[in-house]
């Protein structure tokens, strides 16, 4: 007898044992709050949220981002090579004195946005092995830091002004108020993002420097740097019009002793493919600018071919290849030489 109530007092134990363990099991796989309802945990007055999810942690997280920066992409137009170039002199000049490892979050998946604190919550997956994470950006705290920043950058746009004036040096002065115009692009995205964050504190925000003065002054300085072009073997000038034109998107004027001189030289070749129903033609192009101190602002040096069924034609294809190529990477480096400029 004793031995069958000891065997149904086991069988209770690990009964009751059994349903404790599914219970414990069913609260920790539980659905949390934030999944049906995120501003149940994070309220809207105090935090921007949004919810990814994907086939792992990382993935979700990226997910989460994208989400967020929609928040912003339709009211802030945001310019990633802005951002790049703005970035690229912040490091060099050291003008953040915010930490910056922990704050800037790049959003490149579904936006050209730069989100400043952006952070990660709890992870949540379900029975089929989809994970969930929520991005929120606590808008107190941010909206701090966004005044820190803005605050560092007005301080340098100002100081860019002051020695843009100050310069005798017309490529140097066209530099800083060129480098002043690009701190202020970015300024305009940050008040953007911050009248979303908190409109509170974009209201009282003040730069310390009149935006509409700043892109007089770049309009006049563009205008005082001259180019010359020089090229050999430039059929029809048809390399010197795509040089042209980008100087002139610049806002530089073309002038035979010009303050920036472009040399070099183009030359086709008609070449024999064995293909006797396309003509082939060679490009070789050398350019070298050379600023008012004799030094080298860019080079360029391509060399390629293209077909056709006519040399004409083929040689068109050429021309068409090279201004893609001038537009692309000749222009990145005249504007990357007058960003080294200020930096």
């Amino acid at each position: 007898m004793k031995r069958i109530i000891l065997v149904f007092l086991a069988i209770m134990i690990f009964a009751c044992a059994s349903v404790a363990d599914a219970e414990a099991k069913g609260k920790k796989s539980k659905q949390p709050k934030w999944l049906d309802n995120p501003q149940e945990v994070y309220p809207e007055g105090y935090y921007l949220s949004a919810i990814g999810e994907g086939d792992s942690r990382s993935y979700a997280e990226e997910m989460a981002a994208g989400n967020i920066s929609r928040i912003f992409e339709a009211k802030v137009k945001a310019d990633q090579t802005v951002s790049n170039r703005y970035n690229e002199i912040v490091n060099a000049k050291g003008v953040n004195s915010t930490e910056t490892t922990d704050i800037n979050t790049n959003v490149n998946i579904t936006s050209e946005q730069t989100l400043l604190n952006l952070k990660f919550g709890e992870s949540y997956t379900d029975k089929m092995g989809k994970v969930y994470v929520i991005a929120y950006i606590d808008r107190m705290k941010t909206a701090g830091i966004y005044e820190t920043r803005i605050a560092e950058a007005s301080q340098k746009i100002v100081e860019f002004l002051k020695n843009g004036d100050n310069s005798k040096n017309q490529i140097l002065s066209y530099a800083f108020y060129n480098g002043a115009q690009l701190f202020n692009e970015q300024v305009n995205v940050m008040l953007q993002q911050l009248d979303i964050i908190s409109s509170s504190t974009r209201g009282m925000i003040e730069l310390g420097y009149e935006p509409n003065m700043l892109n007089e002054k770049v309009r006049q300085a563009s205008e005082n740097i001259s180019f010359s072009i020089n090229l050999e073997n430039d059929k029809d000038d048809k390399i010197k019009i795509v040089l042209q034109e980008m100087f002139t998107n610049m806002g530089f004027k073309l002038n035979d002793n010009g303050l920036l001189k472009v040399e070099g030289s183009v030359a086709y070749e008609e070449t024999d493919l064995k293909r006797n129903d396309y003509v082939f033609v060679r490009y070789d192009l050398k350019l070298k600018i050379i600023d008012d101190r004799s030094e080298v602002v860019a080079a360029l040096t391509e060399k390629g071919r293209e077909g056709h069924t006519s040399f004409t034609e083929a040689e068109s294809r050429c021309v068409r290849k090279l201004q893609t190529k001038i537009d692309k990477k000749l222009q990145k480096k005249v504007i990357q030489y007058f960003d080294n400029l200020v930096k």
